[in-house]
């Protein structure tokens, strides 16, 4: 399988086919080069549309999310509950971590813009809190400047 970290044409009309096409997120610096064979390795051997980069979400479970209507607190969706108040009760949550997705060419080609091209068939591959910080306000920022800091120093 080949796979290009671009978009722009005309590799097929210099001989260059690909297979898959991989986005890396500048706001996500701490990715590593193991982290991005994971996923490769993940769609080669299981032929699957996409792979992404996730974490697991520490900040707040599904279970715990409010809305606001005015001031009056209600919840999110149906599945909202104060059924297990213990984190340790609730059974563990992921998202994307917004570091890397790996698609199939044919996703990107006949993509609409409405989602995020990943087919049917989306595999995830694990990275650690501390990789997968995605710098997206000036906190973000310092954060990541410190855990580079850190990596530096060890």
């Amino acid at each position: 399988m080949k796979i290009c970290n671009k978009t722009e044409g005309g590799y097929d009309k210099k001989g260059e086919h690909f297979d898959a096409i991989i986005s890396l997120q500048v706001t996500s610096p701490l990715t590593v080069s193991d982290d991005i064979d994971a996923c490769v390795n993940k769609m080669v051997d299981n032929g699957c549309d996409s792979v992404v980069s996730m974490k697991v979400l520490e900040e707040a479970h599904p279970w715990r999310i409010y809305n606001m209507d005015s001031d009056r607190v209600v919840p999110f969706n149906e599945y909202t509950n104060e059924d297990f108040p213990q984190r340790q009760d609730r059974p563990a949550a992921y998202k994307f971590s917004g570091a890397i997705y790996l698609r199939k060419r044919q996703f990107i080609e006949k993509w609409n813009g409405v989602d995020f091209a990943l087919g049917k068939d989306v595999r995830g591959v694990m990275v650690s809190s501390e990789r997968s910080i995605d710098i997206n306000s000036p906190l973000d920022l310092t954060i990541a400047e410190t855990l580079l800091k850190r990596i530096k120093e060890v």
